[in-house]
């Protein structure tokens, strides 16, 4: 006790550098850092009943991102060329990484699932499908009538590909009577009417089910989320029903969602895709452009023209594309594989 007494002053003082040193080190910000990735083989997710086989590969580009760090890694990342950090968007920072991942999930499935209309679209290949519903992809801070990964099966009475037209031409004060499950547990159902204003600020994602295709294909699972692997699953899904072998051999990376009608989207973290390309030695990358200077597909373009031009020795021809048959087009070509 004596002690204590004796060196109190020291202790307090002790006590108090370490606490502030501390903070930079656990005290979390409203910031992302989003880093260089790797490569993931588009093959593994989806299985399309062929003999073909390709001799190369297709690659989805990923890149690794975290949300609020700490002022420490805020302070060591921002002095990294290669990552980048940025503030955390005012309508994302009400998500937690529950919130997040669900987001992930959603936008992954949907790729999977534009990725096997378009591919057999394209290839003339029988699908048929039918629209199940659709589901709450993002909503407002305070939204709090349902939950992320909702899925509306019926609203006012109708159901599949009508839903969305009901919510378009709903007035502001008209009510929606809504039933809805879970995409990820459609065991149970709920029920819910509320006036239309209600749905401002929100987004829904198209839910497609019930396929019968010829080849059959299975989708496995996966750990990964987002959208920006639909063009190049879509390709690989269009090269395994045509049999074109259109990698030759060589690793075909890239990035940018797939629409329905075939249109290529924008993505983001483009600048470390095109630093994770270059690591992994891809021959070609595959990137979304639009003509339109406004839009986001050029901005993706234009910073990823960027940082392809400050690559000493690139490994790969980078590519614009504005639609699917734009990619393929660029994959016949055989100055892109000189």
């Amino acid at each position: 006790m004596e002690l204590l007494k004796k060196y109190r002053k020291q202790l307090i003082l002790f006590l108090f550098i370490n606490v502030f040193f501390s903070i930079p080190l656990f005290y979390r910000i409203d910031y992302r850092a989003t880093m260089p990735g790797g490569l993931t083989q588009v093959e593994r997710l989806i299985e399309i009943d062929s003999d073909h086989q390709t001799t190369g590969s297709f690659n989805t580009t990923f890149v690794l991102s975290f949300n609020r760090i700490t002022m420490f890694q805020h302070l060591f990342y921002t002095h990294n060329s290669r990552i980048e950090v940025n503030r955390v968007h005012q309508s994302q920072s009400h998500f937690t990484a529950r919130d997040h991942n669900i987001m992930g999930q959603i936008s992954m499935n949907a790729s999977i699932e534009l990725s096997i209309i378009v591919a057999y679209r394209y290839a003339q290949k029988a699908l048929s499908y039918d629209v199940l519903g659709f589901i709450l992809a993002h909503h407002p801070e305070g939204f709090d009538f349902f939950g992320l990964g909702a899925m509306f099966t019926n609203i006012n009475g109708v159901t599949g590909a009508g839903i969305r037209e009901v919510i378009v031409n709903a007035q502001q004060t008209d009510i929606l009577n809504i039933t809805y499950t879970y995409f990820y547990d459609t065991t149970k159902e709920y029920q819910i009417s509320i006036q239309r204003s209600a749905l401002n600020g929100t987004r829904i994602e198209t839910k497609y089910g019930n396929f019968v295709a010829n080849p059959a294909f299975t989708v496995n699972r996966s750990n990964s989320g987002g959208p920006s692997g639909g063009l190049l699953q879509t390709l690989h899904n269009y090269d395994i029903l045509t049999g074109s072998n259109l990698t030759r051999g060589l690793v075909i990376a890239g990035t940018g969602t797939i629409n329905y009608d075939g249109s290529v989207g924008a993505i983001g973290g483009m600048r470390q895709k095109i630093y994770t390309a270059q690591k992994n030695r891809a021959r070609i990358f595959l990137v979304p452009f639009s003509d339109d200077q406004n839009s986001s597909e050029f901005r993706n373009f234009q910073e990823a023209l960027e940082t392809y031009q400050s690559l000493r020795r690139p490994t790969f021809v980078l590519v614009p594309v504005r639609n699917f048959q734009e990619a393929l087009e660029a994959l016949r070509n055989d100055k892109n594989f000189l």
